[in-house]
């Protein structure tokens, strides 16, 4: 008797493990290849197509990222990719493969508003022990 009821535990156990581990997926799995990115390819490889507001990426870099363009040696320099998608709230538009610095490149747009206003925001990432950690970002309006 105590047999089939470890058994039936162990059964149920299992369903509830299965059942709470589904696969989210989709363009915001934080990094996740849902892109089928070439990683080292350094042509520009298109991503999302949804675009950040102006307001939030000009929030990123004036205060998210403090107005600097280098980061090594500060708090931001621990930020990764997905860290990003969490702040702005969408994945990147494009990304390459920068060979002669050894750094992925995701660039971020925004909406266009008024007089075709858009920001760009490229953030630059080195691997850090298997880590890819921000390094650089530029802004472009």
């Amino acid at each position: 008797m105590k047999r089939i009821l470890i058994l039936a535990m162990t059964c149920m156990m299992v369903l509830a493990l299965c059942a709470c581990g589904g696969d989210k997926g989709g363009a915001k799995d934080k990094g996740g290849d849902s892109y089928s990115l070439d990683y080292t390819g350094t042509e520009v490889q298109t991503m999302s197509e949804e675009r950040s507001s102006i307001e939030t990426l000009e929030k990123v870099k004036k205060e998210w990222l403090e107005n600097l363009n280098y980061f090594p040696g500060t708090e931001q320099a621990k930020l990764t990719y997905a860290d990003f998608v969490d702040y702005i709230g969408c994945d990147a538009s494009e990304y390459h493969y920068d060979k002669d610095y050894k750094r992925q490149v995701y660039t971020w747009y925004s909406e266009v508003a008024g007089e075709n206003i858009q920001i760009r925001l490229d953030a630059y990432f080195l691997e850090d022990g298997g880590v890819w950690k921000l390094n650089a970002a530029g802004y472009d309006y």
